[in-house]
């Protein structure tokens, strides 16, 4: 903060997996890991469910999305980020 710094966590492009759901633990990491940061008193933008895409938005890894879905993540991430309180928003 005295240098005017921010570190902001955010969900990673993950591939859309059933086990991510339907797993106990797989679901357990991803329903909570947001408030689990925020409870350290950092900041967590969005939530990892609304990061996972398709295959077919994916062009040659589990990492590298197509271009329409790297609009559709930038364009959900700026919609997040405007909900914190960097931008007077809610989420701390």
């Amino acid at each position: 903060d005295k240098n005017n710094v921010k570190v902001i966590f955010v969900p990673s492009t993950l591939l859309r997996d059933e086990s991510y759901f339907e797993n106990k633990k797989e679901k357990w990491f991803y329903e909570n890991i947001a408030n689990e940061v925020r409870k350290k008193g950092l900041i967590f933008v969005g939530e990892p469910y609304e990061y996972m895409y398709d295959a077919k938005y994916y062009f040659d890894t589990n990492f590298h999305l197509i271009e329409k879905a790297k609009n559709f993540r930038t364009e959900k991430l700026i919609e997040d980020l405007k909900k914190t309180e960097l931008f007077n928003g809610t989420v701390k």
